[in-house]
């Protein structure tokens, strides 16, 4: 079975790494769909938010399911 999300996403290759001090509100650990919401929401609340990932962005819940 594919998923409709994996293959319906422009994949973006990479994202640059953090190479300076930066301030913030929020820091989430892990960018994947309940990491990706928190941040959404709470940047709208008016925090700074920085959501850190080590592999690829909203894949592993949705390749752990699928695999």
């Amino acid at each position: 079975m594919d998923s409709l999300w994996l293959d319906s996403i422009e994949k973006v290759k990479s994202f640059p790494c953090i190479s300076t001090d930066i301030k913030t509100d929020v820091c989430i650990i892990g960018a994947g769909i309940f990491g990706l919401t928190c941040g959404y929401y709470l940047s709208n609340l008016g925090f700074k938010v920085a959501i850190l990932e080590k592999d690829s962005v909203g894949e592993k819940a949705t390749r752990a399911y699928y695999s």
